[in-house]
């Protein structure tokens, strides 16, 4: 019986291995060989804890497996027999602390994969009940700073679905109490970054749940400690690109909130840093889509401030620079859809611009090439462009602003459509 487990956990560390590089079906094979030699132990000697133990987290590493390759419905039937086997141990020995432990971990488990398949119902209980075991052994064993942090982190989770479902009162409760944890725990031993982070990100999420509920005034505020929080840590690790971009998202958020309500010197200002982040590590790593395509979005974001100022010679630079690098990543990869649209959104916002100001000719090739684009969307993915109909209908009315008699306007959206076998039989 030694050497078959052995066999097992062989089988099992090497199914670690391949998950780590990413070999998934490998990992998968693997990993079910530890669990059938798992399971046969484990019936062997059904009333031996530690089979079940084995078997159990064997389960798991199938589950963890499965999720990873999108396949949910089986690894939630795998994550759900763990899981029994974690209630029968926990209520064989309550006071087993392990024992209580891994029951929390498999009902969040269980919570993730119905999360990720979209049950959010299923999975708000399943958190729920991960919390309540978790804050059971956080209230027993007060001073260990371990149980607190997995009683945040199953917080946090509960919170992230029930502001899913829209549950935002309830979402912002449970996000509160992630940020308390943290607080205390800070309080106790200051200078944690992973911590002071934490207290950064719910800080954040509350911000979320409030600016949803219209609160924005109180949304801001809580932007405003995330972001203190988060500068603090990106001027202690002035080359770690995470902080940075901790930094950024924030200030993205509060930008945003800051346009809401009207405030557009702080908007601007707000929207000026995070345009700066980007362009700093665009300029460290130029090779880097993710910051090319960050950078693109915050020009954008930057020309609508502009554009809401008034000051329309740096907003029409802003949004030509937001198209100059839609069309470089369009370039890189022409087949990318999310790319594709990305330019079209570059087109109609400088296409507007140009039109906000009279400037009827310079529009009209900027608003048919975003019609044009979009409907390259629609034959790259077939499906049509959210935003198609409504293309179809700016450029109609530009064409009939610039002096275009109705059957002109048909012949010339008719000429855009005609390469992509689309015809327009009435003005949209």
């Amino acid at each position: 019986m030694g050497s078959l487990r052995e066999v097992g956990v062989a089988q099992g560390r090497l199914g670690s291995v391949l998950e780590a590089q990413g070999k998934l079906a490998e990992a998968q094979a693997a990993f079910g060989e530890n669990l059938a030699i798992s399971r046969q132990l484990g019936e062997r000697e059904p009333s031996n804890p530690g089979w079940q133990i084995e078997l159990g987290n064997a389960l798991a590493h199938v589950a963890g497996v499965l999720q990873s390759q999108g396949k949910l419905a089986e690894a939630q039937a795998s994550f759900e027999e763990s899981l029994a086997i974690g209630r029968r141990l926990a209520e064989q020995d309550p006071t087993n602390v392990a024992w209580q432990r891994d029951l929390a971990v498999a009902y969040s488990r269980v919570g993730g994969v119905l999360e990720a398949n979209g049950e959010l119902t299923e999975a708000q209980e399943k958190f729920q009940e991960s919390v309540a075991v978790s804050r059971r052994l956080a209230e027993q064993e007060s001073m260990d700073a371990a149980r607190q942090v997995e009683l945040a982190g199953v917080i946090r989770r509960l919170g992230d679905v029930l502001a899913a479902q829209g549950k935002l009162d309830e979402a912002q409760v449970a996000h509160e109490e992630n940020r308390t944890i943290y607080e205390q725990l800070i309080a106790q031993n200051p200078g944690n970054a992973d911590w002071e982070r934490e207290v950064a990100v719910s800080s954040c999420r509350i911000g979320d749940a409030l600016s949803s509920q219209r609160k924005l005034p109180e949304a801001q505020v809580a932007y405003e400690k995330d972001l203190t929080i988060s500068l603090r840590l990106a001027e202690r690790e002035p080359g770690n690109a995470a902080r940075q971009m901790d930094c950024a998202v924030t200030l993205r958020r509060l930008g945003d909130l800051l346009m809401e309500q009207g405030k557009l010197e702080e908007a601007h200002a707000a929207r000026e840093k995070n345009r700066a982040i980007f362009r700093a590590l665009t300029e460290r790593d130029p090779a880097s889509l993710e910051w090319q395509q960050e950078l693109s979005w915050a020009e954008c974001r930057m020309g609508d401030v502009l554009a809401a100022q008034d000051n329309l010679p740096e907003a029409q630079a802003a949004f030509e620079k937001f198209l100059a690098i839609g069309q470089q990543l369009v370039m890189r990869d022409p087949t990318n859809a999310g790319w594709q649209s990305e330019l079209a959104t570059a087109h109609g916002r400088l296409g507007s611009l140009f039109r906000a100001q009279g400037k009827l000719a310079e529009a009209e090739p900027v608003i048919r090439r975003h019609l044009e684009i979009l409907l390259q969307y629609t034959v790259l993915t077939g499906d049509e462009h959210p935003n198609l109909s409504e293309a179809v209908g700016y450029y109609a009315d530009l064409l009939a602003e610039m002096g275009n008699e109705p059957d002109e306007v048909k012949a010339k959206l008719n000429a855009v459509g005609r390469p992509f076998d689309v015809q327009f039989s009435a003005r949209t």
